[in-house]
């Protein structure tokens, strides 16, 4: 089996191989929870309107659930670096008519090409746990906020206990490369003013 490592561009290309698979993967990995997850995380920007930003969109699902819970007042902008996941999201996007609320393009979660005071909102969804450098992502996912916006980060954590934590390692050593299991997860990542977190609130789905 081929080992990933972490590096950006062997991250890409695992994207870009499993893709197809992609959604599968997100729905056998929670038992199907992800959808109630990627629900909840979406309902955190209720009250917020204007455009928002979809890091590491992936396939698009999130964009989806973001114009789904407000059709009219939002416009939304997912971002990936991988061309294949892209184009499965663009095909989503197509196909449900709203390739007029939804814009997607490829491009650097570390290197965001927008200005800064740009979007309401700004969130990633099972998308942190793998980019490299987690806190230059979060400082860029703070600096394109306008004043008083809010940054929504969607992401597993290890399970500490029970059956499930049995079945994780599992997983990762078998269904995906080694890289992301020996990936640094975000429950240690500290949130701290330096990025741009004033204040931070953790809920557990």
């Amino acid at each position: 089996m081929k080992t990933y490592f972490l590096h950006p561009e062997s991250i890409r290309n695992l994207f870009d191989n499993i893709a197809p698979t992609y959604d599968l993967l997100n729905h056998l990995l929670s038992l199907g929870r992800d959808f109630y997850w990627r629900r909840r995380a979406v309902q955190e920007l209720k009250g917020l309107e204007g455009r928002i930003l979809d890091m590491a969109t992936g396939t698009g699902d999130v964009a989806i659930e973001i114009i789904r819970q407000n059709d009219h007042r939002r416009k939304v902008f997912g971002l990936d670096f991988s061309e294949p996941m892209i184009k499965r999201a663009q095909r989503k996007v197509s196909k449900k008519g709203l390739s007029q609320t939804i814009t997607l393009s490829l491009g650097d979660a570390l290197f965001l090409p927008f200005r800064d005071n740009t979007f309401d909102a700004s969130m990633i969804a099972f998308g942190l746990r793998n980019i490299v450098n987690k806190e230059q992502a979060l400082s860029e996912m703070v600096r394109v906020l306008k004043k008083d916006g809010k940054v929504i980060v969607l992401e597993f954590t290890f399970p500490k206990k029970g059956w499930m934590r049995r079945c994780y390692p599992i997983y990762f050593q078998r269904v995906l490369p080694g890289w992301e299991a020996s990936s640094p997860g975000i429950e240690g990542l500290r949130l701290s003013p330096g990025i741009g977190f004033p204040f931070c609130v953790c809920r557990k789905l």
